[in-house]
């Protein structure tokens, strides 16, 4: 065998070898790209995942934030109502020792008023 024929071997070889080497060059760039894709994909999905748990969460704390206001509200009400009638049973009964003070007052007052005219009716007949 020549020396010609022994480098064209040699050659073939070669490029035998380079066209497994870019073969191999370009299904390993596909898997890449591949991978790429798939990772965009799954980052899409999980993106969507939080944005939808996101608006669940929101949505969770909004219902939980009206239930405590309504549930604040009721208790204000209920202690407003508790106070009301705190008050207007303190104001009766203030109103109630009034009254009976000057009920006792009246009474002495209608007292003296009689007992003058009494004396009045004892002076005009004694003097006509």
């Amino acid at each position: 065998m020549s020396e010609k024929e022994r480098f064209e071997i040699i050659l073939e070889d070669i490029n035998g070898k380079i066209d497994l080497l870019v073969e191999g060059h370009r299904s390993l760039n596909e898997k890449v790209d591949r991978v790429v894709q798939q990772l965009r994909d799954e980052m899409r999905q999980m993106r969507k995942e939080l944005q939808a748990e996101m608006i669940g969460m929101r949505d969770g704390l909004r219902k939980e934030m009206k239930e405590m206001g309504d549930e604040l509200r009721k208790e204000f009400h209920s202690e407003m109502k508790e106070i009301g009638d705190e008050l207007r049973g303190e104001f009766h009964s203030e109103m109630k020792k009034m009254g009976d003070g000057l009920g006792k007052k009246i009474d002495t007052v209608m007292e003296k008023v009689l007992d003058h005219e009494q004396r009045i009716t004892i002076l005009e007949k004694q003097n006509p």
